[in-house]
């Protein structure tokens, strides 16, 4: 798997991983009730994706050879933290 690109909301820091597999939400959203959870669209429209302790491990090791320009190594090493 290969993250092309990463999205951060203003909701709160909804994280959206555009993958070479589709795209991931990490739900961040302030006042959530699923923070942390791993959704396959955008939190109010999509579904959490149970079991997912499998594409988090590949989530977070895609994330390691990611680079931006936008997102500092920092930002991108909190992402990563989310996943576990």
């Amino acid at each position: 798997m290969r993250v092309n690109r990463v999205n951060i909301y203003k909701d709160g820091g909804t994280v959206e991983l555009i993958t070479n597999n589709g795209s991931y939400y990490i739900d961040k959203r302030l006042s959530s009730k699923t923070q942390l959870e791993l959704y396959d669209d955008y939190p109010d429209r999509g579904n959490i994706i149970e079991e997912s302790r499998i594409l988090r491990e590949e989530l977070r090791s895609a994330l390691t050879t990611y680079a931006d320009n936008f997102y500092s190594e920092d930002t991108i090493d909190m992402i990563s933290e989310n996943l576990r």
